[in-house]
């Protein structure tokens, strides 16, 4: 039997696979289609024999039913995609990442995940500053003068969204047991990553989260009344936020060197609303839409004269690549989650989570995707509250005997 603390390293090096951090230098994308869906498949091999010895034994709510409509889903996309094959292996990793989540789920109680997590984030904090040490000119590459950094990441906007991800996962570890003290560094260190990192998505997502971090601060059930008070100042404070960018938003965009369009961002959502609308129906096949490189993406930048990769939003990707229904699916998925086990010991930071997710793909996209970090700790920390949810209720409805 392997010692524990080999598994859990070889979890954490997964998991820093799946940031697509540490080797970025040596790929062109860190999510390109060479070495890398062979290093996540014989992941995925390994774990998928593993998980047929701990197969949960809980019968299936509607999440997993969900999940496994997704895949199905997902597969059949392949029916009427121009690129079925690409589809097929995409969807197969897909069904990968999702069941590498359930192993974890059921194999690690939370408390040793989020910690298996944290230092696998710390590993990854720590490489951002060693790269900028002794690797100079990776940061050069970003913009000409290395006035910002990316660290370990192909993209300093990669970088700086997980310096904000970093952030919750150390408020959970702190739940889950871990020294104050340890976290506290890490936070330290991710902010003046994410000011190097100059990534202004970041900032704003933070700010979100900061907000919503006041009102899922963990309380007590004597102070519990409290919290409608602190839903009330952070509406007040978001109402007044909205109110100055709605009056000074040309000026507030200009300090952040920004312009109304969200860097372009504006102009790609009317097109792809206009000119995409009839297929957002069924989509254009899981993962593949941005994969016509010389047809759909070719004319998109001619008209918004810029490359994109993607929709700059996860819930339009979503629907380009799946359609109303993939869309539907996973939001009730989220909302099932967001309702599930209030009361349990993670779900202030699972919630936090969320929110942080949702924001980040209102501009930037990462909800369905292979091989993906953010998709696994969802799931994983989802399956947790369920299930504690489901035992729950199953011993109350349980027949008690009498002595």
């Amino acid at each position: 039997m392997k010692p524990r603390w080999l598994h859990d390293a070889l979890i954490g090096g997964i998991l820093i696979l799946m940031q697509g951090a540490i080797l970025a230098p040596f790929a062109e994308e860190a999510n390109a289609e060479g070495s890398w869906p062979l290093i996540f498949s014989l992941c995925y091999s390994v774990v998928g024999v593993a998980l047929l010895r701990h197969w949960p034994r809980q019968g299936w709510d509607l999440g997993r039913y969900l999940l496994v409509a997704l895949i199905a889903l997902a597969f059949i996309s392949a029916s009427w995609s121009p690129t079925p094959e690409l589809v097929m292996r995409r969807s197969v990793a897909l069904t990968g990442t999702m069941l590498f989540a359930l192993y974890l789920a059921t194999t690690m109680d939370w408390r040793r995940f989020v910690r298996v997590l944290f230092w696998s984030c710390a590993v990854i904090v720590v490489s951002c500053y060693l790269f900028a040490a002794f690797h100079p000119t990776w940061n050069d590459a970003q913009d000409g003068r290395g006035e910002f950094w990316r660290g370990a990441f192909i993209h300093r906007n990669v970088m700086g969204r997980f310096l904000v991800f970093n952030v919750i996962v150390c408020w959970a570890a702190v739940r889950a047991g871990l020294s104050p003290t340890l976290a506290i560094v890490s936070v330290l260190a991710s902010f003046f990553l994410g000011y190097k990192s100059g990534s202004v998505t970041a900032f704003g997502v933070s700010l979100v989260v900061a907000s919503a971090m006041i009102v899922f601060w963990p309380v007590t059930t004597v102070e519990a009344t409290h919290r409608w008070r602190r839903m009330a100042v952070v509406g007040g404070l978001l109402l007044g936020i909205t109110v100055a960018l709605g009056y000074w938003n040309e000026t507030l965009l200009g300090l952040l060197q920004r312009d109304t369009t969200l860097t372009g961002r504006t102009e790609l959502w009317n097109l792809l609303w206009l000119e995409f609308r009839g297929q957002l129906m069924v989509g254009a096949g899981f993962s593949s839409f941005w994969s016509d490189v010389d047809g759909t993406v070719a004319r998109i930048s001619a008209t918004v004269d810029w490359i994109p990769t993607h929709a700059h939003n996860g819930f339009i990707d979503l629907m380009l690549d799946l359609g109303v229904g993939g869309l539907a699916i996973f939001l009730a998925y989220l909302m099932l989650s967001w309702r599930a086990g209030t009361s349990h010991a993670v779900a202030p930071a699972f919630r936090l989570y969320l929110v942080f997710l949702v924001a980040y793909n209102l501009s930037e996209s990462s909800l369905l995707r292979q091989n993906n970090i953010f998709l696994v700790v969802l799931l994983v920390l989802s399956e947790h509250i369920r299930l504690s949810q489901t035992l729950i209720a199953d011993s109350a409805s349980a027949p008690k005997v009498e002595a």
